[in-house]
């Protein structure tokens, strides 16, 4: 049986290689992340950085990705 697509929120959580070979953190703006009390928190390299690094590769402990901005320049 054939592998499923891997999603863009799946590669962030496991910081997979992006389309370029880069980690895929490298590809990302923004992201905002269910937490666990269900709070919705927009999280950045700028605003909440240290959540941002261990949202990205954290495999979901540290909240669900509810969507990502990605930056297209970066691609």
């Amino acid at each position: 049986m054939p592998a499923a697509p891997i999603s863009v929120g799946q590669s962030l959580a496991h910081n997979s290689a992006g389309p370029d070979g880069r980690t895929a953190v490298t590809h990302v703006e923004s992201i905002a992340v269910v937490m666990p009390n269900g709070e919705l928190k927009r999280v950045s390299r700028t605003a909440h950085r240290e959540l941002f690094s261990l949202v990205a590769g954290g495999l979901g402990l540290f909240g669900a990705p509810y969507s990502v901005a990605l930056n297209n320049r970066s691609l």
